[in-house]
Protein backbone atom coordinates (compact mmCIF):
# COMPACT_ATOMS: atom_id res chain seq x y z
CA UNK A 1 0.00 0.00 0.00
CA UNK A 2 2.85 2.38 0.83
CA UNK A 3 4.53 1.60 -2.51
CA UNK A 4 1.33 2.40 -4.37
CA UNK A 5 0.87 5.64 -2.48
CA UNK A 6 4.42 6.83 -3.19
CA UNK A 7 5.06 5.26 -6.61
CA UNK A 8 4.34 8.36 -8.68
CA UNK A 9 7.44 10.49 -8.03
CA UNK A 10 6.02 13.76 -9.41
CA UNK A 11 2.99 13.66 -7.09
CA UNK A 12 5.25 12.69 -4.18
CA UNK A 13 7.47 15.70 -4.80
CA UNK A 14 4.46 18.01 -5.08
CA UNK A 15 3.23 16.88 -1.65
CA UNK A 16 6.51 16.01 0.04
CA UNK A 17 5.44 17.03 3.56
CA UNK A 18 2.27 14.94 3.55
CA UNK A 19 4.09 12.02 1.88
CA UNK A 20 6.79 12.04 4.57
CA UNK A 21 4.11 11.95 7.26
CA UNK A 22 2.32 9.11 5.46
CA UNK A 23 5.50 7.04 5.11
CA UNK A 24 6.42 7.61 8.76
CA UNK A 25 2.93 6.56 9.81
CA UNK A 26 3.14 3.35 7.78
CA UNK A 27 6.60 2.66 9.18
CA UNK A 28 5.46 3.21 12.76
CA UNK A 29 2.40 0.99 12.33
CA UNK A 30 4.50 -1.78 10.81
CA UNK A 31 7.03 -1.49 13.64
CA UNK A 32 4.33 -1.73 16.33
CA UNK A 33 2.88 -4.82 14.67
CA UNK A 34 6.23 -6.55 14.29
CA UNK A 35 7.86 -5.65 17.62
CA UNK A 36 5.18 -7.62 19.47
CA UNK A 37 6.64 -10.81 17.97
CA UNK A 38 10.24 -10.19 19.12
CA UNK A 39 10.19 -11.93 22.52
CA UNK A 40 8.31 -14.93 21.18
CA UNK A 41 10.61 -15.36 18.18
CA UNK A 42 13.71 -15.06 20.36
CA UNK A 43 12.34 -17.78 22.64
CA UNK A 44 11.77 -20.07 19.66
CA UNK A 45 15.27 -19.32 18.34
CA UNK A 46 16.71 -20.60 21.63
CA UNK A 47 15.01 -23.98 21.09
CA UNK A 48 17.37 -26.72 19.98
CA UNK A 49 14.88 -28.36 17.66
CA UNK A 50 14.23 -31.12 20.15
CA UNK A 51 11.42 -31.20 22.69
CA UNK A 52 12.77 -29.98 26.02
CA UNK A 53 11.39 -29.16 29.46
CA UNK A 54 10.47 -25.59 28.48
CA UNK A 55 8.74 -26.55 25.21
CA UNK A 56 5.23 -26.92 26.75
CA UNK A 57 5.52 -23.47 28.33
CA UNK A 58 6.70 -22.00 25.04
CA UNK A 59 3.77 -23.63 23.24
CA UNK A 60 1.33 -22.19 25.80
CA UNK A 61 2.88 -18.75 25.44
CA UNK A 62 2.65 -19.02 21.66
CA UNK A 63 -1.03 -19.94 21.77
CA UNK A 64 -1.66 -17.18 24.31
CA UNK A 65 0.04 -14.71 21.98
CA UNK A 66 -1.76 -15.86 18.83
CA UNK A 67 -5.28 -16.37 20.21
CA UNK A 68 -6.37 -12.73 20.49
CA UNK A 69 -4.67 -11.77 17.24
CA UNK A 70 -6.03 -14.56 15.02
CA UNK A 71 -9.21 -15.58 16.78
CA UNK A 72 -11.87 -17.22 14.65
CA UNK A 73 -15.09 -15.29 14.71
CA UNK A 74 -18.64 -15.94 13.65
CA UNK A 75 -20.82 -13.05 12.63
CA UNK A 76 -24.17 -13.38 14.33
CA UNK A 77 -27.27 -11.64 13.13
CA UNK A 78 -29.51 -10.20 15.82
CA UNK A 79 -32.90 -11.86 16.06
CA UNK A 80 -34.58 -8.48 15.55
CA UNK A 81 -32.66 -8.02 12.28
CA UNK A 82 -33.80 -11.43 11.05
CA UNK A 83 -37.40 -10.49 11.91
CA UNK A 84 -37.04 -7.18 10.03
CA UNK A 85 -35.79 -9.04 6.97
CA UNK A 86 -38.66 -11.52 7.13
CA UNK A 87 -41.25 -8.73 7.54
CA UNK A 88 -39.86 -6.83 4.54
CA UNK A 89 -39.99 -9.99 2.44
CA UNK A 90 -43.64 -10.59 3.45
CA UNK A 91 -44.63 -7.01 2.65
CA UNK A 92 -42.83 -7.12 -0.68
CA UNK A 93 -44.59 -10.35 -1.70
CA UNK A 94 -48.02 -8.91 -0.84
CA UNK A 95 -47.65 -6.06 -3.31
Amino acid sequence: MADGQTGEIISVLKNIHSQKEYIRGVRDTLYRRMVAWDDLLRAWDRQSGMISADTPDLMRNTYRFLAPRYMQTDDWLLASRVQDTVDIAKVGSQW
